[in-house]
């Protein structure tokens, strides 16, 4: 399943559970796979955090910057 599909499978559970209307082992059942849900998505945010710091450094290293011409040349010779 998509993070997306995950989020919200545990957002079901939680409210199933809040609601306290489940007899005590179908709110192990849920229980238990709302702890596999949330790790999975800690997991998915983890790699995308883990992304998002790999090109934050890179934008850290700095950009050249090209004059821009109008006649379509890039780089001014030297």
């Amino acid at each position: 399943m998509s993070f997306e599909q995950d989020f919200n499978r545990l957002q079901e559970i939680v409210r199933q559970l809040e609601e306290g209307d489940l007899p005590l082992e179908k709110s192990l059942e849920l229980f238990q796979e709302g702890i596999s849900l949330f790790r999975r998505c800690q997991e998915e945010l983890n790699r995308a955090e883990g992304k998002i710091s790999e090109l934050i450094k890179s934008l850290d290293q700095g950009w050249e910057t090209i004059p821009f011409e109008r006649d379509g040349g890039g780089r001014e010779p030297e």
